[in-house]
Formats: structure tokens, C-alpha cells, sequence
């Protein structure tokens, strides 16, 4: 039920390290699988009710910035956290949705960050939104 060392530490050498400097922060909260509730897992967003803990990157930065510069800080800081979710491993269940990926998919994103509830957050995106 811990981030192991080597990870951490990546994660923090990352964040430290990595250009552009910017004002950013990791948080790594511990729930130890203990998330109750009287819904099921699949009638909530948060279908993680087994996760050992969670966390949460941000990155800031001041305005105004040249697009490319937002852009470098957005993709820093993606290759950051999938170094830390391949240390983790089996032990890492999943995302959720701040600001997408500008390189991926609708569908990935559904299904990376609503689990077992992708079909249900695509029929309601759907339905406020058929474009």
C-alpha cells in the first residue's frame, strides 16, 4: 500500500527537473481501499472504490504565455505521470479527466477515465452533445 521508493523518486526528480520551470505540485493521498458509499461501483464516476490511494499533479503557470510554451508544460508534465503510472504498475487503476490529452482519443479517454462506465459517460456526452 505504498508508492515504492524508485517511483517517488521519478516522480520527483521529474517534477523538480523538468523544463519549463513552472509553479507545480503532487499530492499522494492516501484512501487504503476504503472508499464506502451506498452506491455501486458503476453508478458513480468514481469506479476506483478499491484504490489504495490517490493522487493529483498541477501545473500553473502566468499569463500571458506563448501557446507552444502551455504546450510544452502540458506534455512535461503528461510524460512525467505515465513514468509514474508505469512504475506503478498493476497497482495503478486509472485516471480521471482534469483536461483531456490533446493526443488522444474520445474513446480512450472514456474508457481510461470512467472504467466500466465509458458506455454510460458516452451516451450522456451523446445526448448534451451529438457533434
Amino acid at each position: 500500500d505504498k508508492v515504492p521508493g524508485s517511483v517517488f523518486r521519478e516522480l520527483a526528480v521529474g517534477m523538480w527537473d523538468t523544463k519549463p520551470q513552472t509553479y507545480r505540485y503532487t499530492e499522494i493521498k492516501p484512501l487504503r481501499g476504503s472508499i464506502s458509499t451506498n452506491l455501486g461501483e458503476l453508478d458513480s464516476a468514481f469506479w476506483h472504490r478499491h484504490a489504495l490511494f490517490w493522487s493529483l499533479s498541477s501545473h500553473f503557470w502566468k499569463a500571458p504565455e506563448s501557446s507552444q510554451y502551455v504546450q510544452n508544460i502540458l506534455y512535461e508534465g503528461s510524460q512525467i505521470h505515465r513514468r509514474y503510472e508505469a512504475g506503478m504498475g498493476d497497482r495503478f487503476a486509472g485516471s480521471y479527466a482534469g483536461y483531456m490529452d490533446p493526443g488522444s482519443t474520445v474513446l480512450y479517454d472514456l474508457e481510461r477515465y470512467n472504467g466500466g462506465n465509458a458506455a454510460k459517460a458516452a451516451a450522456v456526452r451523446k445526448s448534451l452533445d451529438p457533434s
